[in-house]
């Protein structure tokens, strides 16, 4: 792999990132939201938040499972005319645990950082 002066080593996996930015996704065992991307010289990271949690970085190993196909599913119409749905429900939970939306995309690039970063929190 040619390595990319200044920018992303694996186009891919921050670009999965830019199009999943703030929404819900299941990591390993986790519901979070996924704000942001990071690599270092040993691995890929997906920045996340997660209720009652700092916001962390977890390898990119493994993928992640996105929420966006539940969308449609489970639909209700309230009263009010608001409509929810199991997606919405999910990012209504994570928003009023703790893990809000945020405003901008957390890229991180730490190229020359031999360091393995798994799980290790990282205050915005």
């Amino acid at each position: 792999m040619d390595k990319i002066e200044n920018g992303p080593q694996r186009k891919d996996l921050y670009e999965e990132a830019l199009r999943r930015f703030n929404e819900p996704v299941i990591l390993h065992l986790s519901v979070c939201r996924l704000i942001g991307y990071a690599e270092t010289a040993v691995d890929c990271y997906w920045i996340v938040s997660e209720p009652h949690k700092e916001i962390y970085w977890s390898s990119c190993v493994g993928g992640l499972i996105p929420l966006m196909a539940l969308r449609d599913q489970g639909v209700v119409h309230a009263r009010d005319g608001e409509i929810w749905t199991d997606y919405s429900r999910i990012d209504s939970w994570l928003e009023l645990n703790g893990a809000p939306k945020v405003e901008a995309f957390v890229l991180d690039l730490r190229l020359d950082e031999e360091e393995d970063r798994i799980g290790k929190e990282f205050p915005l």
